[in-house]
């Protein structure tokens, strides 16, 4: 079986199953006659319907239709796997994002690279960020649990807090090209994946505020680590001795308390020691139109394939290129990082990628820049009808006379006449998959 990379699986807590043969159906007004249907009740709120169409032009074709109205019993799930650079089966997906609930359907969705899985539009789940878009496409759910097809349309931004410079960055987890200041984290792999060629990598983390030992009761509550208040008292003795002292080789006690306090500081309360400063470092979540607080921990100006860990950012760029511009950071630079885009996407609590809009206020757009759009090929999309059901579609092809396959055009036509007020391409071709539990 194909393996594929960006699904949308639908998940279900009580499922009830049906099955109905539909007579052939000889409507005239209908530009795809139904030669042979049958469908299925698979789960509260969703069925599956397979069709054998006739069209005087499109011939003969096998299409696969989800219909599905949100509900609480039958839940979707936009899914990536572990990592976006990656590729599975749809089933192991779903399997790896709710191990304990039942998997009924799933189809591919956005457009990918084929070598390293990584979707072409933005990714949005549980309202983070995964992944940036590239001026596409995407289906999203917003706080209201309303679906709607739009552009993301992020812009990120770095800004200095020394000099407030302000530095593009080119994409958030997507495939490193030579050509612009990288963003990733760990959602995208555990390392870069930037290959051969040397590189520059900068690791932040994001903070909440920092501040100085002497400082330190004034932002944490240490009263009742009674082990830190010791290591803080023997260090600020130790510190006196050592000056009253200061021509003598030795101390009564060299123990290094110092890095006694460092150590119980980062493990009971998050912080990291840069330059002097304690940071309290808080957990990444980048957002549509959010902001984050940043702290360079750490420069490499000769890194291949960097490692990403948990909770932390890494910008990359080539040293032939951009990697001059990363190579003027240092650790304790601060910056705050800025990810603007559409309203819309305010509260967004899942989005996927998809490809051109077809179907817009129940009228055809018709785009022949496309290069896939004029040829009969598999398709598969999704659609939004009036009363809010979604509509996710396949359609089988190049096995004519069987199934030849849609253009562009007719799958617009098709979405249409199911009901669609929007439609969207999903990834076709040999990406064209779908299945469902019967």
């Amino acid at each position: 079986m194909k393996k594929i990379k960006i699904t949308i699986t639908l998940f279900l807590i009580l499922s009830l199953f049906s099955a109905v043969v539909l007579a052939k159906d000889d409507s005239s007004e209908r530009l795809f006659r139904d030669v042979y249907t049958v469908s299925y009740e698979i789960s509260d709120g969703l069925s599956f319907t397979r069709t054998i169409l006739d069209n005087e032009k499109a011939g003969n074709n096998r299409e696969y239709v989800l219909e599905y109205e949100p509900g609480e019993n039958t839940q979707i799930a936009f899914v990536s796997g572990k990592y976006l650079y990656s590729t599975d089966y749809i089933r192991n997906l779903a399997k790896y994002e709710a191990p304990d609930k039942n998997y009924v359907a799933g189809i591919n969705a956005d457009f990918f690279n084929m070598s390293t899985g990584v979707p072409e539009s933005a990714f949005i789940k549980d309202g983070e960020l995964y992944t940036s878009d590239i001026d596409t496409f995407c289906l999203a759910k917003n706080e209201n649990n309303d679906f709607f097809i739009d552009k993301p349309s992020t812009d990120i931004t770095l800004v200095g807090d020394k000099d407030g410079v302000e530095y593009h960055i080119l994409r958030l987890n997507k495939d490193f090209t030579r050509y612009g200041i990288y963003l990733y984290n760990a959602r995208y792999s555990d390392n870069t994946h930037t290959g051969k060629k040397p590189t520059t990598s900068v690791v932040m983390k994001k903070y909440d505020f920092f501040f100085e030992l002497d400082d330190i009761d004034e932002y944490i509550d240490i009263s009742d680590n009674d082990e830190l208040v010791e290591f803080i008292d023997k260090y600020n003795a130790q510190d006196e001795e050592i000056t009253e002292n200061a021509e003598e080789e030795e101390t009564e006690d060299e123990t290094n308390y110092f890095d006694l306090i460092l150590s119980e500081i980062k493990d009971k309360y998050s912080c990291e020691y840069i330059n002097g400063k304690f940071y309290k470092i808080s957990e990444i979540k980048p957002k549509i139109n959010g902001k984050e607080n940043l702290v360079v921990c750490s420069v490499d100006t000769n890194s291949i394939n960097a490692p990403i860990e948990e909770n932390a950012y890494v910008f990359c760029a080539d040293n032939e290129t951009y990697g001059y511009i990363l190579m003027s950071f240092a650790p304790g630079d601060t910056f705050v990082l800025e990810i603007d885009g559409n309203e819309k996407f305010d509260g967004v609590q899942s989005a996927i990628g998809t490809g051109a809009v077809i179907v817009e206020n129940s009228e055809i757009i018709e785009d022949n820049t496309l290069s896939h759009y004029a040829y009969d090929n598999p398709r598969s999309a999704v659609g939004i009808r009036e009363d809010g059901t979604l509509v996710f579609y396949a359609v089988d092809g190049r096995q004519a006379p069987k199934s030849s396959g849609f253009t562009l055009k007719n799958l617009a036509l098709r979405m249409k006449e199911l009901g669609c007020v929007y439609a969207a391409n999903f990834d076709g071709g040999g990406s064209t998959e779908v299945n469902a539990s019967l």
